[in-house]
């Protein structure tokens, strides 16, 4: 599919029904950890949350309607045990979007069951769902910046992780079933992970010996406060720099209480002094 398999949906949408006005669809296959759709961001995460939360109320071929404000129609339609088809738009009727979800599985439903982790793609979190996983350190970091609009390549970044290492981090929570994966539209450019500079003012870095932040990270103590400042370390942050950076990830902390954790680290052999 050259043009992507969103707009070969949104394409196959037109020629059978016609236009429909505030058009959103998730199709996902919970069993691959799979998903296509063309919401992004808040309304990702409320649409993929509505159907994952309904899905276990609804036997395959059942489907539930929700009505909202200024004439949204989101149709859930559960056509086996592992995919869920919601559309979400001004429908004519609730029959003209339950038969589009059904002609959407005949013709999306192999292509869902085979979608992986491609390149580029973005992953965006499989709220409502339980799962069981090990407390690791760059997983549950990596985990934390997922939001549904973030390439794996923009998370390895974020991280401090190589590239490939993010994906198969990616497609490990995929397989569990923490994460959903969404191709990206077409055209999109993927940042690339640079080594980054210390900023201006920076006194502590990554002890050298370390080849990325992954491997810093697999032998910090388990605290998030931690994670967040060698994550920081990573990207060349200063005290004031990692102070926002740590605050603004839902850690509330201090400058002197970062200061602290970085002498801890110095101590444990992780970062330095510069200089």
């Amino acid at each position: 599919m050259g043009r992507g398999v969103e707009e070969e949906v949104i394409s196959f949408i037109k020629r059978l029904v016609g236009e429909v006005r505030e058009l959103r669809f998730a199709l996902l296959n919970t069993s691959t950890g799979s998903l296509i759709s063309n919401a992004r961001g808040d309304e990702a995460t409320n649409l993929v949350g509505l159907a994952l939360s309904t899905m276990p109320l609804l036997k395959p071929g059942d489907f539930a309607l929700k009505r909202g404000k200024n004439g949204i129609l989101t149709i859930l339609f559960r056509p086996d045990e592992d995919v869920l088809i919601a559309l979400g738009g001004k429908w004519a009727s609730p029959g003209l979007a339950l038969t589009c979800a059904r002609f959407l599985h005949a013709r999306f439903g192999e292509v869902l069951g085979s979608l992986g982790a491609p390149e580029g793609c973005l992953p965006m979190l499989a709220e409502g769902r339980e799962v069981s996983m090990r407390m690791e350190p760059t997983r549950l970091l990596l985990l934390s910046y997922v939001d549904g609009e973030a390439s794996v390549e923009e998370l390895a970044s974020r991280v401090g992780v190589e590239v490939e290492r993010a994906y198969e981090l990616i497609e490990e929570l995929r397989e569990i079933g923490a994460v959903l994966c969404l191709p990206r539209r077409a055209g999109v450019s993927v940042a690339r992970p640079v080594r980054p500079v210390p900023r201006p003012g920076a006194i502590y870095e990554l002890d050298p010996k370390f080849e990325s932040v992954e491997e810093a990270l697999s032998l910090a103590p388990p605290s998030r406060l931690i994670w967040l400042a060698i994550e920081g370390l990573g990207r060349g942050l200063n005290l004031d720099e990692m102070v926002e950076h740590i605050t603004s990830s839902g850690v509330r902390t201090t400058r002197e209480e970062v200061e602290e954790v970085l002498e801890l680290l110095v101590r444990l052999g992780i970062a330095r002094r510069r200089g």
